[in-house]
């Protein structure tokens, strides 16, 4: 998706250096718990309640939003390979909240195809585009 709208995607719990670093981190062990990475990552640094075990984050809330909310009422159904995704369908699923969370890339994917970036948009660290 990002190829598609002239974005460079970065992630970084996917560096190879940061990956390289929990592995050495880690050792030998199989499956060290997250508060145990934290603890040797932050060596003591970090309070408590960042280490501490939490249940999974659910970013469902936070990235479907009004503006999302905003554009699937809008959308005219045009945008997407109607040989994999019917238009009509998808009008339909999305004119229920929430938007259902395996759909979520293709909203972006969408939007910014509707919204490309500026032509003064330049690489900022990490590659990813940013106004001037």
């Amino acid at each position: 998706m990002a190829d598609d709208h002239g974005v460079a995607l970065g992630h970084p719990l996917l560096d190879p250096g940061f990956v390289a670093a929990l592995v050495g981190l880690a050792g030998g062990r199989r499956r060290p718990s997250r508060a145990e990475l934290l603890a040797g990552i932050a060596a003591g640094e970090l309070p408590a309640v960042v280490v501490a075990r939490r249940p999974k984050a659910h970013f469902l809330e936070v990235f479907l939003r009004a503006p999302t909310r905003e554009f699937v009422r809008g959308w005219d159904g045009g945008g997407v390979d109607e040989e994999v995704v019917d238009p009509g369908a998808l009008r339909a699923v999305w004119a229920r909240w929430p938007v259902p969370e395996c759909t979520a890339g293709l909203v972006q994917h969408l939007w910014c195809g509707e919204n490309p970036p500026a032509p003064s948009a330049r690489p900022a660290a990490g590659g990813m585009e940013v106004p001037s």
